[in-house]
């Protein structure tokens, strides 16, 4: 039988090993422009994608209990959480937009290191123009945060196929990006994807 204790759990040493306050905010703060793009790329706003990293760094010190040992891997999940959150009606509003689409190729690898690496030397504001709400938090989701298809659905209220429709319409996005990117940028996008 389980009993819920209020008591802190303490490592084998004594040590507290739930977060301080000072640590998450550090945490917070030293991922912040990653944190900043993750939610913009979400949320296509600059002011809300702010907000987001502000509302996850506040739940995260409300006592939601967070592990030492992986705070960097939670604001990062806090911060995704409260941007889907945020851009939730938006997201609602292009799931029309995948009603019978499907993916042709039985689907798409996550992103590697490098594409990610690629994707965030883009311009936001390309991204932002060429991918619909979903598709961009299916990208986030998916393809960099490399979630489960079904992990997906459940995270954005909607079905795997949807999901698998918007990564590809995503992934396919990088594959021909708009023409403001430069053909080194092309090149990496399409040498990183292709390749798996």
């Amino acid at each position: 039988m389980f009993f819920l204790s209020h008591k802190k759990p303490q490592s084998p040493g004594g040590e507290e090993r739930f977060a301080s306050a000072a640590e998450i905010e550090f945490a917070f703060g030293a991922q912040q422009d990653y944190l900043f793009w993750l939610a913009l790329i979400i949320t296509g706003n600059d002011e809300v994608a702010q907000k987001c990293i502000v509302g996850a760094s506040g739940l995260s010190q409300q006592g939601a209990g967070v592990f030492r040992d992986w705070l960097d891997e939670w604001a990062r999940s806090a911060t995704v959480r409260f941007a889907i959150g945020e851009a939730r009606d938006q997201i609602a509003e292009a799931v029309h937009s995948y009603e019978g689409l499907s993916c042709p190729h039985g689907g798409h690898p996550t992103l590697s290191p490098e594409d990610v690496r690629a994707l965030r030397t883009t311009d936001p504001q390309i991204l932002l123009a060429g991918l619909d709400p979903l598709a961009r938090a299916v990208l986030v989701l998916r393809g960099v945060r490399k979630a489960a298809i079904q992990d997906c659905a459940l995270s954005l209220d909607v079905s795997r196929g949807t999901i698998l429709a918007a990564y590809c319409r995503a992934t396919e996005g990088l594959l021909q990006p708009p023409a403001e990117l430069s053909t080194a940028q092309v090149f990496s996008f399409k040498s990183g994807i292709t390749s798996r």
